[in-house]
Protein backbone atom coordinates (compact mmCIF):
# COMPACT_ATOMS: atom_id res chain seq x y z
CA UNK A 1 0.00 0.00 0.00
CA UNK A 2 1.25 3.55 -0.78
CA UNK A 3 1.60 5.68 2.09
CA UNK A 4 2.15 9.58 2.50
CA UNK A 5 2.94 12.00 5.64
CA UNK A 6 3.10 15.60 5.03
CA UNK A 7 3.11 18.06 7.91
CA UNK A 8 3.35 21.91 6.89
CA UNK A 9 2.74 24.93 9.12
CA UNK A 10 0.81 28.56 8.69
CA UNK A 11 1.73 31.91 6.70
CA UNK A 12 2.09 34.92 8.09
CA UNK A 13 1.39 37.79 5.35
CA UNK A 14 2.19 41.26 6.81
CA UNK A 15 0.51 42.95 3.68
CA UNK A 16 -0.40 42.63 0.70
CA UNK A 17 0.93 45.47 -1.65
CA UNK A 18 -1.84 46.10 -4.43
CA UNK A 19 0.56 47.81 -6.82
CA UNK A 20 -0.04 48.79 -10.71
CA UNK A 21 1.26 47.08 -13.12
CA UNK A 22 4.29 49.04 -13.33
CA UNK A 23 5.25 49.70 -9.91
CA UNK A 24 7.55 46.86 -8.78
CA UNK A 25 4.87 45.22 -6.48
CA UNK A 26 1.88 44.37 -8.48
CA UNK A 27 0.30 42.02 -5.57
CA UNK A 28 3.84 41.35 -3.77
CA UNK A 29 4.55 41.79 -0.46
CA UNK A 30 6.26 40.06 2.49
CA UNK A 31 5.35 37.40 5.03
CA UNK A 32 7.13 33.85 6.47
CA UNK A 33 6.01 30.48 7.28
CA UNK A 34 5.98 29.76 11.14
CA UNK A 35 6.11 25.94 12.83
CA UNK A 36 2.28 26.67 14.32
CA UNK A 37 -0.74 25.94 13.80
CA UNK A 38 0.27 23.10 11.59
CA UNK A 39 -1.33 20.65 9.06
CA UNK A 40 -0.13 17.04 9.64
CA UNK A 41 -1.66 14.64 7.33
CA UNK A 42 -1.56 10.48 6.54
CA UNK A 43 -2.65 9.24 3.33
CA UNK A 44 -2.98 6.03 1.88
CA UNK A 45 -4.07 3.92 -0.85
CA UNK A 46 -7.58 1.86 0.16
CA UNK A 47 -6.46 -1.54 -0.48
CA UNK A 48 -9.58 -2.92 -2.82
CA UNK A 49 -10.67 -5.70 -5.40
CA UNK A 50 -13.37 -3.98 -6.85
CA UNK A 51 -12.06 -0.30 -7.42
CA UNK A 52 -15.43 0.74 -6.47
CA UNK A 53 -14.85 1.85 -2.08
CA UNK A 54 -15.46 5.17 -0.79
CA UNK A 55 -12.96 7.27 -0.02
CA UNK A 56 -12.62 7.86 4.04
CA UNK A 57 -11.78 11.16 5.28
CA UNK A 58 -11.23 11.44 8.87
CA UNK A 59 -10.92 15.05 10.44
CA UNK A 60 -12.22 17.02 13.28
CA UNK A 61 -13.16 20.31 11.13
CA UNK A 62 -16.16 19.91 8.21
CA UNK A 63 -15.06 22.61 6.16
CA UNK A 64 -11.82 20.62 5.93
CA UNK A 65 -13.93 17.27 4.90
CA UNK A 66 -15.63 19.81 2.16
CA UNK A 67 -12.41 21.25 0.57
CA UNK A 68 -10.55 17.81 0.94
CA UNK A 69 -13.53 16.07 -1.63
CA UNK A 70 -13.56 19.03 -4.02
CA UNK A 71 -10.27 18.42 -4.54
CA UNK A 72 -10.01 14.73 -4.86
CA UNK A 73 -12.76 15.47 -7.05
CA UNK A 74 -10.37 18.01 -8.76
CA UNK A 75 -7.26 15.82 -9.13
CA UNK A 76 -9.36 12.75 -10.64
CA UNK A 77 -10.80 14.71 -13.89
CA UNK A 78 -7.07 14.89 -14.13
CA UNK A 79 -5.35 11.82 -13.34
CA UNK A 80 -6.25 8.29 -12.54
CA UNK A 81 -6.30 7.93 -8.20
CA UNK A 82 -7.45 4.79 -6.74
CA UNK A 83 -9.76 5.43 -3.38
CA UNK A 84 -7.93 6.78 -0.52
CA UNK A 85 -7.72 7.12 2.95
CA UNK A 86 -6.86 10.51 4.65
CA UNK A 87 -6.23 10.96 8.26
CA UNK A 88 -5.79 14.58 9.47
CA UNK A 89 -4.18 14.45 12.48
CA UNK A 90 -3.52 18.07 13.22
CA UNK A 91 -5.56 20.33 11.63
CA UNK A 92 -6.32 24.45 12.12
CA UNK A 93 -9.10 26.73 11.19
CA UNK A 94 -9.72 28.80 8.83
CA UNK A 95 -9.61 32.65 7.89
CA UNK A 96 -8.12 33.78 10.48
CA UNK A 97 -5.39 35.39 8.33
CA UNK A 98 -2.86 32.75 8.19
CA UNK A 99 -3.24 30.90 4.75
CA UNK A 100 -4.64 27.55 5.95
CA UNK A 101 -6.47 26.74 3.18
CA UNK A 102 -3.54 27.02 0.54
CA UNK A 103 -1.58 24.55 3.13
CA UNK A 104 -3.98 22.38 3.08
CA UNK A 105 -4.40 22.59 -0.95
CA UNK A 106 -0.95 22.13 -1.42
CA UNK A 107 -0.59 19.00 1.09
CA UNK A 108 -3.31 17.46 -0.78
CA UNK A 109 -1.83 18.10 -4.46
CA UNK A 110 0.65 16.68 -2.93
CA UNK A 111 -0.45 13.65 -1.59
CA UNK A 112 -2.49 12.76 -4.89
CA UNK A 113 0.22 13.35 -7.07
CA UNK A 114 2.28 10.57 -5.02
CA UNK A 115 -0.54 8.28 -4.16
CA UNK A 116 -1.26 8.14 -8.19
CA UNK A 117 2.29 7.48 -8.81
CA UNK A 118 3.36 10.88 -10.84
CA UNK A 119 6.81 12.15 -10.13
CA UNK A 120 6.51 15.45 -11.97
CA UNK A 121 5.35 18.15 -10.04
CA UNK A 122 2.15 20.33 -11.84
CA UNK A 123 4.00 24.30 -10.12
CA UNK A 124 1.42 26.82 -11.40
CA UNK A 125 -0.74 25.21 -12.86
CA UNK A 126 -2.24 23.61 -9.89
CA UNK A 127 -2.26 26.26 -7.80
CA UNK A 128 -4.62 27.77 -10.39
CA UNK A 129 -6.87 24.48 -10.40
CA UNK A 130 -6.94 25.15 -6.88
CA UNK A 131 -7.75 28.40 -6.66
CA UNK A 132 -4.82 29.44 -5.15
CA UNK A 133 -1.92 31.92 -5.13
CA UNK A 134 -4.27 33.90 -7.71
CA UNK A 135 -2.65 37.55 -5.94
CA UNK A 136 0.04 36.70 -2.87
CA UNK A 137 2.38 33.86 -3.93
CA UNK A 138 3.37 33.54 -0.63
CA UNK A 139 1.85 30.82 1.22
CA UNK A 140 2.74 28.64 -1.74
CA UNK A 141 6.31 29.34 -2.20
CA UNK A 142 6.69 28.81 1.28
CA UNK A 143 4.60 25.72 1.08
CA UNK A 144 7.98 24.61 -0.75
CA UNK A 145 11.08 26.41 0.77
CA UNK A 146 9.59 27.83 4.33
CA UNK A 147 11.82 31.02 5.61
CA UNK A 148 10.85 34.86 5.00
CA UNK A 149 10.13 36.01 1.88
CA UNK A 150 9.78 38.88 -0.14
CA UNK A 151 7.07 38.74 -2.85
CA UNK A 152 8.19 40.42 -6.05
CA UNK A 153 4.66 40.18 -6.93
CA UNK A 154 3.14 39.50 -10.77
CA UNK A 155 5.47 39.88 -13.49
CA UNK A 156 4.15 41.86 -16.57
CA UNK A 157 4.94 38.68 -18.84
CA UNK A 158 2.70 35.90 -17.69
CA UNK A 159 4.45 33.24 -19.46
CA UNK A 160 7.63 34.48 -16.47
CA UNK A 161 7.99 32.82 -13.13
CA UNK A 162 7.30 35.10 -10.21
CA UNK A 163 10.28 35.95 -8.08
CA UNK A 164 10.96 35.95 -4.54
CA UNK A 165 13.80 36.85 -2.30
CA UNK A 166 14.04 34.09 0.52
CA UNK A 167 15.97 34.54 3.58
CA UNK A 168 16.49 32.46 6.79
CA UNK A 169 14.46 34.02 9.72
CA UNK A 170 16.09 33.37 13.05
CA UNK A 171 15.67 30.69 14.72
CA UNK A 172 15.75 32.14 18.02
CA UNK A 173 13.13 34.80 17.31
CA UNK A 174 9.32 34.23 18.19
CA UNK A 175 5.51 35.19 17.05
CA UNK A 176 3.31 35.71 19.71
CA UNK A 177 -0.30 35.42 17.96
CA UNK A 178 -3.28 36.84 19.15
CA UNK A 179 -6.63 35.23 17.70
CA UNK A 180 -10.49 36.41 18.09
CA UNK A 181 -12.10 33.02 18.06
CA UNK A 182 -15.17 34.00 16.69
CA UNK A 183 -14.24 36.04 14.09
CA UNK A 184 -13.05 35.83 10.86
CA UNK A 185 -10.97 37.68 7.88
CA UNK A 186 -12.59 38.84 4.86
CA UNK A 187 -12.97 36.48 2.20
CA UNK A 188 -15.35 35.32 -0.90
CA UNK A 189 -17.22 37.77 -2.93
CA UNK A 190 -16.33 40.88 -0.62
CA UNK A 191 -12.75 40.56 -0.45
CA UNK A 192 -13.34 40.12 -4.69
CA UNK A 193 -15.36 43.41 -4.43
CA UNK A 194 -12.94 45.04 -2.38
CA UNK A 195 -9.83 44.30 -4.79
CA UNK A 196 -12.10 45.36 -7.64
CA UNK A 197 -12.88 48.61 -6.42
CA UNK A 198 -9.40 49.99 -4.92
CA UNK A 199 -6.88 51.73 -6.91
CA UNK A 200 -3.83 50.49 -7.39
CA UNK A 201 -0.67 52.01 -6.01
CA UNK A 202 2.13 53.96 -7.93
CA UNK A 203 5.30 52.94 -7.64
CA UNK A 204 6.15 56.38 -5.89
CA UNK A 205 3.32 56.02 -3.53
CA UNK A 206 4.80 52.43 -2.71
CA UNK A 207 8.16 54.27 -2.33
CA UNK A 208 8.44 54.61 1.50
CA UNK A 209 7.22 50.74 2.20
CA UNK A 210 9.65 49.84 -0.50
CA UNK A 211 12.75 51.47 1.46
CA UNK A 212 11.36 49.84 4.87
CA UNK A 213 11.83 46.51 3.01
CA UNK A 214 14.95 46.82 1.42
CA UNK A 215 16.81 49.28 3.93
CA UNK A 216 15.43 48.29 7.32
CA UNK A 217 13.70 44.61 7.37
CA UNK A 218 16.07 43.27 4.85
CA UNK A 219 19.35 44.20 7.09
CA UNK A 220 17.87 43.69 10.53
CA UNK A 221 16.76 40.17 9.22
CA UNK A 222 19.96 39.02 7.54
CA UNK A 223 22.30 40.73 10.81
CA UNK A 224 19.81 39.54 13.59
CA UNK A 225 18.96 42.87 14.94
CA UNK A 226 16.06 42.37 16.55
CA UNK A 227 14.81 45.92 17.91
CA UNK A 228 15.89 47.33 14.07
CA UNK A 229 13.22 44.38 12.61
CA UNK A 230 10.81 44.73 14.98
CA UNK A 231 10.19 48.56 14.26
CA UNK A 232 10.29 48.30 10.98
CA UNK A 233 7.79 45.63 10.91
CA UNK A 234 5.28 47.77 12.63
CA UNK A 235 5.79 50.90 10.33
CA UNK A 236 5.17 48.27 7.69
CA UNK A 237 2.04 46.81 9.00
CA UNK A 238 0.50 50.36 9.78
CA UNK A 239 1.52 51.72 6.24
CA UNK A 240 -0.01 48.69 4.71
CA UNK A 241 -3.33 48.72 7.03
CA UNK A 242 -4.23 52.02 5.97
CA UNK A 243 -4.91 50.90 2.52
CA UNK A 244 -7.02 48.52 3.94
CA UNK A 245 -8.57 50.28 6.39
CA UNK A 246 -11.97 51.76 5.42
CA UNK A 247 -12.98 48.09 4.15
CA UNK A 248 -11.70 46.26 7.70
CA UNK A 249 -11.98 49.39 10.46
CA UNK A 250 -8.60 50.37 11.12
CA UNK A 251 -5.29 49.35 10.65
CA UNK A 252 -6.45 45.77 12.68
CA UNK A 253 -9.77 44.40 11.77
CA UNK A 254 -11.11 42.62 15.56
CA UNK A 255 -11.69 45.56 17.75
CA UNK A 256 -11.15 43.07 20.61
CA UNK A 257 -7.62 42.85 19.93
CA UNK A 258 -7.16 46.11 18.66
CA UNK A 259 -8.44 47.62 22.36
CA UNK A 260 -6.05 44.67 24.25
CA UNK A 261 -3.42 46.35 22.25
CA UNK A 262 -4.17 49.82 23.06
CA UNK A 263 -4.32 48.61 26.90
CA UNK A 264 -0.66 47.11 26.64
CA UNK A 265 0.85 50.06 24.89
CA UNK A 266 2.61 51.70 27.83
CA UNK A 267 4.37 48.28 28.24
CA UNK A 268 7.10 48.83 25.86
CA UNK A 269 5.95 45.54 23.86
CA UNK A 270 7.10 44.89 20.04
CA UNK A 271 4.63 46.82 18.04
CA UNK A 272 2.20 44.29 16.52
CA UNK A 273 1.28 43.79 12.64
CA UNK A 274 -1.60 41.88 11.31
CA UNK A 275 -1.64 39.14 9.17
CA UNK A 276 -3.21 39.05 6.03
CA UNK A 277 -7.47 40.47 6.53
CA UNK A 278 -6.66 39.16 10.29
CA UNK A 279 -7.85 38.97 12.89
CA UNK A 280 -4.63 37.35 13.66
CA UNK A 281 -2.13 39.86 15.13
CA UNK A 282 1.32 39.01 15.70
CA UNK A 283 4.01 40.59 18.21
CA UNK A 284 7.50 39.78 17.28
CA UNK A 285 9.63 38.58 20.28
CA UNK A 286 13.57 38.68 20.61
CA UNK A 287 13.54 34.55 22.13
CA UNK A 288 11.16 32.10 24.15
CA UNK A 289 11.79 33.93 26.79
CA UNK A 290 11.15 36.94 25.68
CA UNK A 291 7.44 35.90 24.11
CA UNK A 292 6.78 34.08 27.59
CA UNK A 293 6.50 37.62 29.47
CA UNK A 294 4.62 39.02 26.16
CA UNK A 295 1.60 36.36 26.47
CA UNK A 296 1.88 37.39 30.55
CA UNK A 297 1.40 40.68 29.58
CA UNK A 298 -1.00 40.07 27.47
CA UNK A 299 -2.89 37.84 29.60
CA UNK A 300 -2.97 39.98 32.47
CA UNK A 301 -4.71 42.80 30.63
CA UNK A 302 -7.40 40.62 28.97
CA UNK A 303 -10.69 39.01 30.60
CA UNK A 304 -12.00 37.69 26.70
CA UNK A 305 -12.49 34.47 26.95
CA UNK A 306 -12.52 34.67 22.59
CA UNK A 307 -8.74 35.98 22.67
CA UNK A 308 -6.23 33.17 21.48
CA UNK A 309 -2.52 34.08 22.85
CA UNK A 310 0.01 31.56 21.52
CA UNK A 311 3.58 31.40 20.74
CA UNK A 312 4.94 30.30 17.05
CA UNK A 313 8.36 29.95 16.05
CA UNK A 314 10.11 30.39 12.41
CA UNK A 315 9.58 27.45 9.70
CA UNK A 316 12.66 27.61 7.79
CA UNK A 317 11.92 24.87 5.71
CA UNK A 318 9.42 23.69 3.29
CA UNK A 319 6.98 21.32 4.25
CA UNK A 320 8.07 17.61 5.20
CA UNK A 321 6.63 14.79 2.77
CA UNK A 322 7.45 11.11 3.44
CA UNK A 323 6.66 8.50 1.45
CA UNK A 324 6.70 4.63 1.18
CA UNK A 325 5.76 2.01 -1.56
CA UNK A 326 5.17 -1.79 -1.87
CA UNK A 327 7.35 -1.36 -4.23
CA UNK A 328 10.54 0.32 -1.70
CA UNK A 329 10.22 -0.12 1.29
CA UNK A 330 12.38 2.24 2.60
CA UNK A 331 10.51 5.77 3.84
CA UNK A 332 11.69 8.32 1.23
CA UNK A 333 11.83 12.13 2.72
CA UNK A 334 11.79 15.22 0.74
CA UNK A 335 12.03 18.50 2.73
CA UNK A 336 12.80 21.63 1.08
CA UNK A 337 15.68 23.76 2.89
CA UNK A 338 15.24 27.09 0.20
Amino acid sequence: MNRVDIQTGARLHFGLLCGDIDSGWHYGGIGMMIDRPSWRLHAALIQTRSGHEADQIECSCETTRQRAMEYLQQFRQMFDLKPVRLQFIEEPGFHAGLGTGTQLALMLYQAFRLLSGRTSDLGADVREMMGRGRRSGIGSRGFEVGGFLIDHGKPTDSNEPRMFTRLKFPEEWRLVLLTHRRLSGLSGSREESFFQSQPLLTKEQLQPVTAIIQERIVPAISTVRFDDFHRALSEYGDAVGRYYASEQGGIFSSRPVAELLRRVADQGLPGAVQSSWGPTVCIPAESQEHAEDIVRCLSAQTEEEDTAISVSGPLNTGAGIQWTSDAIQTPNLHRSLG
